[in-house]
């Protein structure tokens, strides 16, 4: 009887412990041989480079640049409208004056900077927002 009711308890947690796993989506399609892959997390959602360009071409929202000015200076993507340097002292007053309701496309020289940028972003309501995995570098070694 106790090894029993061991073994109920023993099965129960298991199955209660592998419902507890990652909550955040992930979205795998495959666009004629190039796999993109994205995955989301609140309001934010974390893609590679195709993926940023499918966005871009679709006009799906404003790009912002992360980076520090001089980054920016040396190369950035085409269609930029915005240099926030997320590491400035400045960066929460500039980006509080945007639209909190549109879409933006986020990206700095790896990934690092954007995806703390794109955080800071949600917390402070911002509802669609894009991160660039592998940022600037990742975006040229992809032949963009």
């Amino acid at each position: 009887m106790k090894k029993l009711l061991f073994l109920a308890v023993a099965i129960f947690s298991i199955v209660s412990l592998s419902s507890c796993g990652d909550t955040t989506a992930k979205n795998t399609t495959n666009t004629g041989g190039a796999s993109q892959t994205s995955k989301t997390i609140g309001a934010v959602t974390h893609v590679d480079a195709t993926t940023f360009k499918d966005l871009m071409s679709k006009n799906t929202g404003e790009l912002i640049d992360v980076r520090t000015p001089r980054e920016n200076q040396a190369g950035a993507i085409e269609g930029t409208t915005k240099n926030i340097d997320v590491t400035g002292p400045n960066f929460k007053s500039e980006i509080e004056k945007l639209d909190k309701d549109k879409t933006y496309l986020v990206y700095c020289r790896s990934g690092g900077r954007s995806g703390k940028a794109v955080k800071i972003m949600e917390s402070m309501g911002f509802k669609h927002l894009y991160n660039l995995k592998g940022g600037y570098l990742g975006w040229k070694k992809a032949g963009n």
